[in-house]
């Protein structure tokens, strides 16, 4: 007999964008609906130890970079513990190279294309069933002492727009690309109805 939702079981699904436009909680909402693992954020644990409270009191371009990478990996490790069985992910490795061009590329050119063609081989290896872009529609009332602060995250969301509309013309990291907007439940909408259309 087939459990709750069974029909989604083994799908890969990954939220991308700038920070503070509800990847999260979205990830979270949609694999209680699918009965699919959720795979979501590390950043604070893994910021706090390195003893950072604040990313803004990050002044050295190294530490900086190496937080990136650290958090690369972590999401390559989630990700892989959880791909036979399927997931919804409330960023992918691609994020990270939206933090690299925001906050290290100046410092580090030359490791820049290195870094996002990482992040592109990964995906090439395991590719997403479904890539959901979220881009920013709303300010935030209160800043957050991870990265959505000042104009950062408008400056992220380019830099995802852009890569959201290179890779999706590419095809090559998912099967399917869907950009999402309005609330939770419209969000939720819009993905369960592009499921029904490919599955």
């Amino acid at each position: 007999m087939e459990g709750k939702n069974s029909r989604y079981e083994g799908l890969k699904i990954a939220m991308f964008g700038a920070c503070g436009t509800g990847k999260t909680t979205l990830a979270t909402a949609l694999s209680k609906e699918l009965n699919l693992p959720a795979v979501t954020n590390h950043a604070r644990s893994i910021i706090s130890s390195l003893g950072i409270e604040d990313v803004r009191d990050i002044k050295d371009a190294t530490t900086m970079a190496l937080l990136e990478h650290a958090l690369f990996l972590v999401r390559i490790k989630e990700q892989l513990k959880h791909s036979v069985s399927g997931f919804v992910s409330d960023r992918t490795p691609l994020d990270q190279v939206i933090f690299w061009y925001t906050d290290c590329a100046s410092a580090f050119p030359k490791l820049t294309s290195n870094f996002e063609d990482a992040a592109i081989e990964y995906l090439k290896f395991n590719p997403y069933d479904l890539f959901v872009y979220v881009p920013v529609e709303f300010e935030l009332e209160n800043s957050d002492t991870l990265r959505y602060f000042d104009n950062h995250r408008h400056l992220e969301d380019k830099v995802a727009a852009g890569l959201y509309e290179k890779n999706k013309a590419e095809g090559i990291i998912a099967k399917h690309f869907i950009t999402v907007s309005g609330s939770v439940e419209q969000r939720m909408e819009t993905i369960i109805n592009c499921l029904q259309t490919i599955l």
